[in-house]
């Protein structure tokens, strides 16, 4: 029955997906193109919530900064994304697992809206989807998203961080904010096809700033910032 409820799901967010995805391919002649993106992506992540029945608890709203900012979150699964486009009312792109691009119009979609695929296998392609993450930001994408354990941890353990947000955050100098996102995991299990009704929670946490620090500070910034993340998931 549970596979049968998702197979479902599937097939309504896909005519949904291809739908918003048409729209967000013209969206970008256009001069508010991050402001339309954002709606579209809101729109779309709201469809997913309601249709797996995702309830959504949020906290800290008040620690989002007002001038552009780097995400770095924990992943547990799938479900994150929407919830984290729901939850951070603001533009957001994102570096996700090449493999994803790769998913069938799920893939097409967030292409489209300018997120950026990233292979952390390879040492330089990984570079290169930070310069191009770095150019969007300046460009005025959105706020940078970054789930800094490179993939889903599958369960409510804080996996490793990988260094690329904190080195980003080092380069342009833009304060990191750490996001918490608990709950995910029960829903969509890593290596199962079913989706489940539950609840997500989602922690915005004080931001950290990156004024002044240099190439000598990044373990530093990552373990503050793995330990004000892991504080709260637990």
């Amino acid at each position: 029955m549970d596979r049968l409820r998702s197979w479902g799901i599937l097939a309504c967010m896909t005519p949904i997906t291809i739908l918003l995805g048409s729209l967000a391919s013209f969206s970008v002649i256009l001069p508010n193109r991050a402001a339309i993106i954002h709606s579209i992506s809101r729109l779309w992540s709201r469809c997913w919530c309601v249709l797996v029945g995702v309830k959504l608890h949020v906290r800290g709203k008040e620690n989002l900064p007002q001038s552009p900012f780097i995400i770095v979150s924990n992943h547990q699964s799938h479900i994150d994304i929407p919830a984290l486009f729901l939850a951070i009312d603001r533009p957001i792109i994102f570096l996700a697992k090449k493999s994803l691009f790769k998913i069938p119009f799920f893939g097409w979609f967030i292409r489209i809206v300018g997120h950026i695929p990233v292979d952390s296998t390879k040492m330089y392609q990984s570079g290169k989807s930070l310069s191009v993450a770095a150019d969007r930001l300046k460009k005025g994408y959105g706020n940078l998203l970054v789930f800094a354990e490179g993939h889903r941890s599958g369960g409510p353990n804080l996996q490793p961080f990988k260094s690329g947000a904190f080195r980003l955050g080092v380069q342009s100098g833009l304060p990191l904010v750490p996001v918490v996102v608990k709950g995910g995991y029960k829903i969509h299990m890593k290596g199962a096809g079913t989706l489940h009704p539950g609840v997500i929670e989602v922690i915005i946490l004080p931001p950290i700033q990156t004024t002044g620090l240099s190439g000598e500070n990044l373990e530093a910034l990552k373990t503050l910032t793995y330990q004000a993340i892991e504080k709260d998931l637990a």
